[in-house]
């Protein structure tokens, strides 16, 4: 594949930041990752980080975060637009297009899914280190072998960051579950809006 097809696929994903709440600046933050879309055979990969401040971690867990996968479309957006009004917890999704994933997967030297998802992940967390936030604890629901994955995000943030991944780990942390619910309403809202567009089209 030419160079320019590939920059031009690549060019078709994006970073959505919400709101950083005042309340993580300049205080150590815990961080979760998932992801949505993965496993399907239409539309976009999503990515979805949630933080909030360490030492409210525990008060914040409570406020019912669960696996995006054991909810209603409803019981998800109600938690997502909860999440957006507690005013202290932050959220950012990177959407990988289906046209990146399709354009990488047929190179020459193909790029698996899951470099593209571990890329996905360090970016997301890099993103905050870049905003001066204060990443300490990042927790991540694995896809491949936990440890290998591990090793990878945290020599890709030289060490400096406590990270766990594990299998279930959306099930098992509360802010991997919220960043799973960021992550699937997002795409949610992504492939509702292409089935719209291709109605339009269709009827054009």
């Amino acid at each position: 594949m030419a160079s320019g097809a590939l920059a031009a696929a690549e060019a078709r994903s994006f970073t959505v930041w919400g709101d950083i709440p005042e309340g993580c600046r300049n205080v150590p933050l815990v961080a979760g990752i998932d992801e949505a879309g993965r496993g399907s055979v239409i539309g976009d990969m999503i990515y979805g980080i949630a933080f909030w401040p360490a030492d409210a971690d525990a008060e914040i867990s409570r406020l019912g975060f669960q696996d995006s996968k054991t909810l209603t479309p409803e019981a998800r957006d109600k938690l997502f637009e909860g999440l957006k009004a507690t005013g202290r917890i932050g959220w950012v999704i990177r959407r990988v297009s289906a046209e990146e994933i399709s354009a990488k997967m047929l190179l020459r030297s193909a790029v698996s899914l899951n470099a593209m998802a571990f890329d996905a992940a360090l970016g997301l967390a890099k993103g905050l280190v870049s905003e001066g936030l204060m990443l300490s604890k990042l927790i991540v629901d694995t896809v491949g072998d936990p440890e290998r994955y591990r090793r990878f995000l945290h020599d890709g943030l030289d060490g400096r960051v406590d990270v766990v991944v594990e299998k279930k780990a959306d099930a098992t942390y509360p802010v991997v579950s919220a960043a799973s619910i960021a992550a699937k309403c997002s795409r949610d809202a992504s492939v509702k809006a292409d089935a719209l567009k291709a109605r339009c089209l269709e009827q054009a």
